[in-house]
């Protein structure tokens, strides 16, 4: 019971990693982005496969950073090419929150409403 609380409480952190990227409020480096999209795209469609995911438009209606290039995509692709067979959902959120913890997060002093 108290592992699926703490992997239910690890998703909902992953959603707010993925906003927070994605509105540019949490800073990441190209590589950084890189890998945290290749984990969403793994997550969201799982195993690449060739016939399915060609080239980098199937990662198009994803977003991954505020400005997504085209250099971006072809190394998410490149990544979620790796993933294959390797990570299984639980995996993915472990391995999101992992990375993460790597970024400088910049704190806010809290005010009451």
């Amino acid at each position: 019971m108290m592992t699926s609380l703490l992997l239910f409480c690890r998703y909902f952190i992953v959603l707010q990693i993925r906003k927070d990227l994605f509105t540019g409020l949490l800073p990441a480096s190209f590589h950084t982005l890189a890998i945290l999209g290749s984990y969403t795209v793994q997550s969201e469609l799982g195993d690449f496969e060739k016939n399915q995911h060609y080239g980098i438009e199937y990662l198009r209606p994803y977003s991954f950073a505020p400005y997504t290039s085209e250099e971006l995509l072809m190394r998410i692709a490149d990544l979620h090419k790796a993933h294959r067979y390797a990570l299984t959902s639980a995996l993915l959120i472990v391995a999101t929150t992992s990375t993460t913890l790597s970024l400088p997060i910049f704190m806010a002093d809290g005010k009451d409403v």
